[in-house]
């Protein structure tokens, strides 16, 4: 008889998707917690809908080829095409391809075919659950759902290491920001549209034209974000949500996209004053969405703090909000490390701190050796989840092959990867930051993570997180390990992200700066000690390394 299986609609991700009793427990649910596996929480996700009927896949079957997407259309020639492209109001067209065809590029201007060259062609409709949005609330421009396609589709891919469900460019921002339901939401959703228009703008840099129109979009999509941010914060009850995703939007806009000296860190320091109104409540233990915004707010304040000699001292998003939230097994999977790795390179950096302020403590040794311990303590294959096999049945193809599929595999290869990357630039910043080791005592270190890099890079992996390949870059030496180092900067340049661009300058110097000494003292160039941020104050510039 076959077994009777109840379906519920309450449960996470991974549970629906392993088809196994889930108990609801927030921000993770116990049945995932217990097995070691990601939980993929609750939160919403966006599904693309038939304008038509009205349907749109189920959670097994979104991820769909684009054969599979467009099976049932018609194939359509060059002329074909460039006509439907330049005619998107189709109502003002009579021809027999109009009346037989429904032209998918409605929401993109005629003048602008290039727009269609990085994102898949845009359905008419979004979804969010089971909401049918044809597009934000209020006024909304055919240029604003084309960007907001293109944070979805494009820019959310560059955020994570490995996409995927979890994603939350994907799924959790655009889901808040949709709600136009305070200046917080509204000021999230033109964040999202600025940071889209100024990847549009890096991506076109060969065209001036296209490139200051996409960058004016984004000026003033940042502006209108700011204002709204500004409105939303003197209000007494703020959307935490909103507000904390608003501010990390901004704060990646001007040290990523834009890449402006300082003005980034003025985001963060606001974000500071926000936590400190919300330690109380903590909205970060009640909802899953709020975690996953408030460790990646986490995540980027410690990462950026690695890029200054200046020694802060005490921040809230250091003392209170990593605590907090780093307790969480899966922390830092949005950057793809370990918690352990990630409060190892806080602590490396407090104790930094403490000697450039001339306060050697008597612990010191034993401060860097805890920490040492953590770094190595993280093993190769800790990312490693086993898929368990839940079906009774013994005939069930699962239970007859227990093998996990090739994609599986992969991303599990993935995984592995970047986390052994960010561990392995965790020791080097250990050793350059607290003894301040010459390249040649890190060799191994330098060499392991930009050789888990390039593999990562043939996998296909997605983009790496520029903050532990930068942290080998900067003190490779080696002519393999350098060209190495080239091939990364090749690919990540062709992103759309300025500060890819700005670190390739830093590296640059500090090998020409570190091989000039070496040969003025007739020495090794791995014997050249040259710290990246003196080279960086010297160019100028003020790197957001994510």
């Amino acid at each position: 008889m076959p077994k009777q299986v109840r379906r519920t609609f309450t449960a996470c991700w991974t549970c629906r998707r392993r088809r196994v009793r889930c108990d609801g427990s927030l921000p993770k649910c116990y049945t995932c917690e217990s097995r070691m596996i990601p939980c993929d929480g609750y939160r919403v996700h966006l599904v693309w809908v038939d304008p038509r009927t009205g349907s749109y896949p189920p959670h097994s079957r979104r991820s769909l080829t684009p054969e599979d997407t467009w099976a049932d259309e018609p194939t359509l020639d060059e002329v074909q095409l460039d006509h439907l492209v330049q005619t998107v109001e189709s109502s003002k067209c009579k021809c027999q391809l109009h009346r037989t065809f429904q032209n998918p590029f409605n929401v993109i201007r005629a003048q602008r075919t290039k727009q269609t060259l990085l994102t898949p062609p845009v359905s008419p409709s979004l979804s969010i659950d089971n909401q049918l949005v044809a597009k934000p609330q209020g006024d909304c421009q055919p240029a604003e759902n084309m960007l907001f396609h293109h944070y979805v589709h494009r820019v959310a891919w560059l955020m994570i290491p490995i996409d995927g469900v979890r994603n939350p460019w994907k799924s959790t921002y655009p889901a808040i920001a949709l709600q136009n339901s305070s200046a917080a939401t509204r000021s999230l959703y033109h964040a999202i549209l600025a940071q889209a228009a100024f990847n549009l703008s890096n991506l076109h840099a060969s065209d001036p034209d296209y490139s200051r129109e996409s960058h004016e979009h984004g000026l003033r999509h940042y502006g209108i974000a700011l204002r709204e941010l500004r409105e939303s914060l003197e209000m007494p009850a703020q959307n935490y949500n909103a507000s904390v995703g608003a501010v990390i939007t901004l704060a990646v806009i001007e040290g990523v996209y834009v890449a402006k000296k300082q003005r980034w860190r003025r985001h963060f320091d606001g974000a500071s004053g926000i936590i400190t109104q919300f330690m109380h409540d903590k909205p970060w233990t009640e909802c899953s969405d709020a975690w996953v915004i408030s460790q990646s707010l986490a995540l980027s304040f410690e990462v950026g703090k690695t890029g200054s000699k200046t020694a802060d001292g005490y921040s809230p998003l250091t003392g209170d909000l990593l605590g907090a939230v780093s307790g969480q097994e899966f922390f830092g999977y949005t950057i793809g490390a370990y918690s352990k790795v990630i409060n190892s390179i806080s602590a490396i950096r407090l104790l930094g701190e403490e000697l450039s302020r001339g306060q050697v403590s008597e612990n010191l040794d034993a401060r860097a050796a805890r920490v040492l311990k953590d770094l190595s303590d993280v093993t190769d294959d800790t990312a490693h989840i086993e898929v368990e096999e839940v079906e009774d049945d013994p005939k069930s193809p699962s239970r007859q092959t227990n093998r996990r599929s090739e994609q599986e595999r992969r991303e599990d290869r993935l995984y592995n990867l970047h986390f052994k990357i960010f561990r392995n630039a965790g020791l080097i910043y250990l050793y350059r930051t607290i003894f301040d080791a010459a390249p040649y005592v890190i060799g191994d270190f330098i060499t392991a993570v930009l050789s888990d890099a390039m593999e990562f890079l043939d996998l296909e992996g997605g983009s790496i997180s520029i903050w532990p390949v930068f942290i080998a870059a900067v003190e490779a030496c080696k002519e393999e390990d350098r060209a190495m180092v080239q091939r990364w900067i090749e690919f990540s340049c062709k992103l759309g992200i300025q500060n890819r661009l700005v670190a390739r300058k830093i590296i640059q110097h500090v090998w020409e700066a570190r091989d000039s000494e070496a040969l003025s003292h007739g020495r090794d160039p791995s014997e050249v000690v040259i710290d990246w941020r003196d080279v960086q104050e010297q160019l100028g510039f003020d790197i957001l390394l994510l």
